[in-house]
Parts: C-alpha cells; sequence; structure tokens
C-alpha cells in the first residue's frame, strides 16, 4: 500500500469522513438512548412483577391465616361439644345410679 497520498485524499474526502463521523456519533447516541429505554422499562416491568408477588403473598398469607383462626374456631366449637356431652353423660349416669339406689331400697 502507498501512503504517500494520504494528506491528499484526507483533504479531498475530510467533508464525507467528518459527515460519517458525525452519523456514527448519532447513531450511537440513539443507540444510548434506547439502551437506556429499554433498561429503564425493564426496571419498571420487574419492579411491578416484584409488587404483584409480594400482594399475591400477603393476599395467601391472609388465607392461611384465615383458615388456622377458622380451625382453631371448629377445634374450639368441638371442644365445648365434648364437654357438653360429657357433662350430660354425667348427668344420666348420675340419674341411672340414683335410680338403682331407689330401686335397691325398694327391693331390701
Amino acid at each position: 500500500l502507498d501512503f504517500s497520498n494520504n494528506l491528499t485524499i484526507s483533504r479531498a474526502h475530510g467533508p464525507l469522513v467528518a459527515q460519517s463521523v458525525h452519523r456514527c456519533k448519532e447513531e450511537v447516541d440513539l443507540m444510548r438512548k434506547q439502551q437506556i429505554k429499554m433498561h429503564d422499562s425493564i426496571k419498571t416491568q420487574l419492579g411491578e412483577q416484584c409488587t404483584r408477588q409480594q400482594q399475591q403473598q400477603e393476599e395467601i398469607l391472609l388465607r392461611l391465616e384465615a383458615k388456622e383462626h377458622e380451625h382453631k374456631h371448629q377445634e374450639l366449637t368441638l371442644q365445648l361439644q365434648k364437654v357438653e356431652i360429657e357433662a350430660k353423660c354425667s348427668d344420666l349416669l348420675k340419674a341411672k345410679d340414683a335410680e338403682i339406689a331407689a330401686l335397691q331400697v325398694t327391693l331390701k
């Protein structure tokens, strides 16, 4: 390659080179702006997605807590029913014992 004409070529093509460099800079700036927009958009989408997931997790926890309360309520209701049945059984046994004692007295 002969580099002796570089100055002549540079002077002749100077305006074209300057235009090309300017266009390249504009394209790079545009690409940077697009990249920033994409980055911001991705950050926004991820933020929204995280917020939705947190809300869903909170809703699930609230439902679980409600089910736990419901279960506890059912458990307490069953315990109360058990105590009531035991009391009735005890009363019936006492009544039967009294009847048996009365029959034994009359049989003597």
